[in-house]
């Protein structure tokens, strides 16, 4: 019995041909031909889609496809919506074709879009009379990112842009900071000298204080941005942070990173390819300086955000086993 397993490829304009017995695969210009000696099946790749239009019996010249009806060659979910061979928006990204082991002819098509490449395959079995789809496999094609930046996102609102504002008087329980109209545009207050403003933020002798971003969906996330004294401290003092992934140091490996008390030599933040999943807290934390004395760091993370997308299904109902009577 013939099998022929399905692969979505995207489509190439020059014409080729691979043979192993009765057994072909044909490619031009968007048309895929794969058979045998007793069964045909046509693939097409156009501006409607990739669909089949051909189905036939060579021996009897029977047409299974009806007059003007079409079978979309794969369905499956992204992000909850359904992507079928009709509204993908496809363009070929690639087609294979090589002959395997026991003689069997192989057509790997591998198409695309802004958000998903799928890869289905046709695999044609010599002296057989039996079509058979497999499923598909999809990988997503990164998506535009976005961008947090504190200080783009400042505001007196908690969780306004997914930033929000705490302190911490134990160095593991964080708790929400009160907002202070105080100074040029307002600030987030805790206790004793403890404050946040757009880009700076200053410790008290005995809270830790902690810009918080929360992230807005499953991806990933890359995280850039120089801590330094803000030159307004002259006090000679240094001064010690690190960030957490909600209760998880991810920066530096352990202990603290020491920010020297000069402003001209900054402590630089990169960090990339960071797993997150919604509402993860990841904590921009200095730690309480044990003094009386104010001292302002500037710190003005910006954070890349990567949404992951979720692809799901199969093949399409369209392409399952087909018997040749």
């Amino acid at each position: 019995m013939p099998v022929l397993l399905l692969l979505l490829v995207l489509i190439n304009s020059s014409a080729a041909q691979t043979n192993s017995k009765d057994a072909y695969v044909q490619s031009h210009a968007g048309t895929w031909v794969i058979g045998t000696g007793e069964v045909e099946m046509t693939i097409r790749l156009d501006g409607h889609g990739l669909a089949m239009t051909s189905f036939r019996n060579k021996l009897s010249r029977t047409e299974y496809m009806k007059a003007g009806a079409v079978s979309d060659e794969t369905r499956f979910g992204l992000d909850g919506k359904e992507i079928t061979g009709a509204n993908g928006g496809w363009s070929l990204v690639r087609q294979e074709q090589h002959e395997l082991t026991q003689g069997e002819v192989q057509l790997d098509l591998t198409l695309g879009n802004e958000q998903v490449e799928v890869t289905k395959y046709y695999v044609a079995y010599p002296g057989t009379v039996l079509i058979r789809s497999g499923a598909i496999t999809a990988a997503l094609v990164p998506g535009e990112q976005e961008t947090y930046r504190a200080l783009g996102g400042f505001s007196a609102t908690q969780g306004e842009q997914e930033w929000r504002y705490a302190q911490s008087l134990d160095g593991e329980s964080f708790l929400p900071m009160v907002w202070g109209a105080g100074g040029y545009e307002g600030r987030w207050t805790g206790y004793g000298l403890a404050q946040i403003g757009r880009i700076w933020m200053q410790p008290g002798a005995t809270a830790d204080v902690a810009r918080v971003f929360v992230s807005p969906a499953n991806g990933t996330i890359s995280i850039a941005g120089d801590i330094r004294k803000d030159p307004s401290s002259r006090n000679g003092n240094a001064v010690e942070v690190r960030v957490l992934l909600n209760d998880r140091q991810i920066w530096p490996a352990s202990g603290w990173q020491e920010i020297s008390a000069d402003y001209e030599n900054p402590a630089s933040l990169r960090l990339d390819a960071i797993r997150v999943e919604t509402g993860d807290a990841v904590r921009f934390v200095i730690r309480h300086t044990g003094r009386s004395d104010a001292d302002p760091v500037i710190w003005d993370p910006v954070i890349t955000v990567e949404k992951e997308r979720l692809v799901s299904g199969s093949c399409s109902p369209a392409a399952e086993s087909r018997p040749i009577f």
